[in-house]
């Protein structure tokens, strides 16, 4: 998202985007996941990555940020009905 604190997100494990609608919600909920030494997925060493472990490992991380947006989403669409808790 240019101009956003997002453009400066580094893909470098799992992101995801999803829009958030309603009356009062013209938004996008984003997450961007990864670990805090540094490592970049899919770059498993030796036997784990030759053998489709690289895919698992980055498909993994992804998961993790779609479950993140999915519960934020799920919380705004709650706040968004009233529900504050």
């Amino acid at each position: 998202m240019p101009g956003t604190l997002a453009a400066n997100w580094k893909h470098r494990n799992g992101s995801a985007l999803m829009p958030m609608g309603g009356e009062n919600m013209p938004y996008v909920v984003a997450a961007s996941v990864g670990s805090v030494d540094g490592y970049i997925a899919g770059d498993l060493p030796g036997e784990w990555g030759d053998s489709g472990g690289n895919a698992t490992d980055r498909e993994s991380w992804s998961a993790n940020a779609d479950d993140l947006v999915n519960l934020f989403r799920a919380h705004m669409d709650r706040l968004q009905s009233g529900d504050s808790q």
